[in-house]
């Protein structure tokens, strides 16, 4: 009889292998049996007791009976109609006066006056007056129906520049600052170097000046008026002069200002009144 010797390193890996399916695999098959089995069942089961949805409720369980109480409402009413006004879009725009830059031409027509003239540009009438100086002399009286004034952009002296002319100097001859006439818009002035044009026009926004115009009023003769009673000992007077009453009477029948109001380039009003119309003095 013969014996066979088995080799020990073949047979490792063989029981190492058999080891490996029971402890791993083998649990794996089992529960994988084990949910197919419960997975038929179900089905199964389902087939044989069939599938059936349950029941909707009963509408007429909420349905209140008719002839439970009802509660007293009050009788409804339609609101009255709101009463407003509705703005219509409108796409013209209004350009301020005030973001004007420029000097603008405006000719004289019937009825003018530079009280109201000075209202439309929302300029100050000596404003108007101190830049038509060569046309009004400062006079607001003056202006005649053609004549074209000219309007500055904004309040203040509008002159033209004569030789010699600086940013300083015109600052200090318009009682104004530097400063106004640089960094006004209008006049286009280059701040770290300001140049200024012979024959050009500057703005010099708050500037003003003396009025070139003096205004006389008459003075009667009085004792102490300081007046002379007598020119060269001729046209004398034979009464110590006129007097008031105290009280300032209107000298004509409509008692409305058209035109120049009182300001200290007018020193006096415009009374309306048509043509012909009585003066009272």
């Amino acid at each position: 009889m013969t014996l066979k010797q088995e080799n020990p390193q073949t047979k490792g890996p063989e029981k190492a292998k058999q080891t490996l399916w029971v402890d791993v695999w083998l649990p794996r098959i089992a529960w994988g049996i084990a949910i197919l089995m419960v997975a038929f069942g179900v089905l199964v089961l389902l087939q044989l007791t069939g599938i059936t949805a349950l029941a909707a409720p009963s509408a007429d369980k909420y349905i209140p009976d008719e002839s439970a109480n009802t509660a007293a409402l009050p009788e409804y009413s339609a609101a009255a109609p709101v009463q407003a006004l509705s703005r219509i879009s409108s796409l013209s725009t209004i350009i301020s006066n005030e973001d004007r830059q420029a000097a603008e031409e405006y000719t004289i027509e019937s009825g003018d006056s530079i009280f109201g003239i000075s209202k439309f540009y929302n300029v100050k009438p000596e404003t108007i007056l101190w830049a038509n100086y060569n046309v009004l002399n400062d006079n607001p009286d003056l202006i005649s129906i053609g004549q074209t004034l000219v309007i500055p952009p904004t309040d203040g002296i509008y002159t033209k520049v004569k030789e010699g002319d600086t940013v300083d100097s015109l600052a200090a001859e318009y009682d104004a600052t530097a400063d106004q006439i640089l960094y006004f818009p209008g006049n286009r002035l280059d701040v770290t170097n300001p140049q200024l044009p012979v024959d050009s026009y500057v703005m010099i926004p708050g500037g003003s000046r003396e009025w070139q115009r003096t205004w006389l009023a008459p003075t009667f003769w009085r004792p102490s008026s300081g007046a002379n009673k007598t020119i060269n000992d001729q046209c004398a007077f034979s009464d110590a002069g006129a007097y008031g009453s105290g009280a300032f009477l209107w000298p004509a029948d409509n008692h409305s200002v058209s035109g120049n109001d009182f300001w200290d380039g007018h020193l006096g009003i415009d009374i309306a009144a048509g043509s012909g119309a009585p003066v009272y003095a």
